[in-house]
């Protein structure tokens, strides 16, 4: 074996441990972010007479978390497919990524069809658009996209919208026009026929950004200085946010127009803080290494995908099972057994799927 491909070996080994633990830890914030609704609101405490209000720490939860899947997305789906260029290859990029997401996705959605009818305007339209995935693109009133479920969407988007990209762009100058054009055919819809997710806008650039930081090898290039750097952005830009864009949006009782300033500040910054956070824990994780909790950091990296479908069915379970009064004990039961269980049962449901469905057609498919 040649030097270059040892390295290119030991760059790929890196690599997957790097991801591992951005999605391991990104799957754990999303836990804690819905934790309180299917249990108590340990955001807001008081302790020792003295009163906690973290709800701006679990508002900034879900920006953090799915920023991070949403640029490794992007990274790994040009890291795995940088060439696409004609029909079989087309087909085989959106049959494989299809067959990974969506069979389980799908059993997700009827089950919170099932037990969340109090949260979901359930209709033939909702019912169509979330089913296909094409809530995102689709989304209008009384046709909206049902609650954690719409993430999957966003990424089975995301997946045509590489494909396009792919096969439009070529250079710099493409790239501007591609970027505009999608950006301007997304405002278009929303503002002429009121169709579309405005959070299909706002994740946008995170995937882009892991695809380009992939095709430019940024993540190559990032020293133990980078962390320090992003940090003083993060911490300005969070800043920022929760000083001129949170209090007037969701403190105030205000409902600012879609395209209005309000709206628009408040969206830019999510978006820098978004990139800024997504740079910043890459940045730590490959400068400061450690080989600690490698098995268990593995372990709820495989299982994430379906620990994110499943995890609010298994907690409404729970809590149909046993609902204390007593804030401490029920914390302590979701905490306690919620977590394992979900993390343990996400596993044993990605093993399973993965060992007799998708291996398997895989084989038959593309061997």
């Amino acid at each position: 074996m040649s030097c270059t491909s040892l390295k290119s070996s030991s760059v790929r080994k890196s690599q997957l441990i790097l991801f591992e633990r951005l999605r391991a830890l990104a799957i754990i914030i999303i836990l804690f972010h819905h934790l309180p609704a299917h249990s108590v609101d340990f955001y807001q405490v008081s302790f020792l007479g003295v009163h906690y209000n973290l709800h701006w720490l679990n508002h900034l939860n879900r920006y953090l978390a799915l920023s991070l899947f949403t640029f490794m997305s992007g990274y790994l789906l040009e890291y795995n497919y940088p060439v696409i260029e004609n029909r079989v290859q087309i087909w085989n990029f959106l049959i494989k990524r299809y067959l990974r997401v969506y069979p389980l996705y799908i059993l997700a959605m009827l089950t919170y069809f099932k037990i969340f009818p109090q949260f979901i305007n359930i209709n033939p339209c909702t019912v169509l658009t979330n089913c296909l995935g094409l809530q995102m693109i689709l989304a209008r009133e009384n046709c909206m996209a049902v609650m954690t479920l719409w993430f999957i969407g966003l990424m089975l988007t995301y997946y045509v919208i590489f494909v396009l990209m792919k096969l439009l762009v070529s250079g710099t100058k493409s790239l501007i026009i591609f970027i505009g054009s999608l950006v301007a055919g997304i405002i278009s819809a929303k503002i002429l026929f009121g169709i579309g997710d405005k959070r299909l806008l706002m994740y946008l650039p995170i995937f882009l950004s892991g695809a380009y930081s992939c095709k430019w090898k940024i993540l190559e290039k990032m020293s133990a200085r980078w962390v320090v750097f992003l940090s003083i952005f993060l911490i300005l830009f969070i800043w920022l946010y929760f000083r001129y864009s949170y209090p007037k949006i969701y403190l105030s009782g205000a409902k600012p127009q879609l395209f209005s300033l309000v709206s628009a500040q408040a969206f830019v910054l999510v978006d820098v803080i978004m990139l800024c956070f997504a740079y910043w824990t890459v940045a730590l994780f490959k400068n400061f290494e450690s080989k600690k909790f490698h098995k268990i950091t593995y372990f709820i990296s495989y299982a994430s995908y379906s620990v994110y479908l499943v995890h609010r069915p298994i907690w409404w379970l729970m809590a149909k099972a046993y609902d204390s009064p007593k804030k401490i004990l029920m914390l302590a039961y979701m905490m306690g057994l919620g977590i394992p269980l979900v993390i343990f049962v996400g596993y044993c449901v990605q093993l399973t799927y993965d060992r007799y469905i998708f291996i398997p057609l895989s084989r038959k498919l593309f061997h």
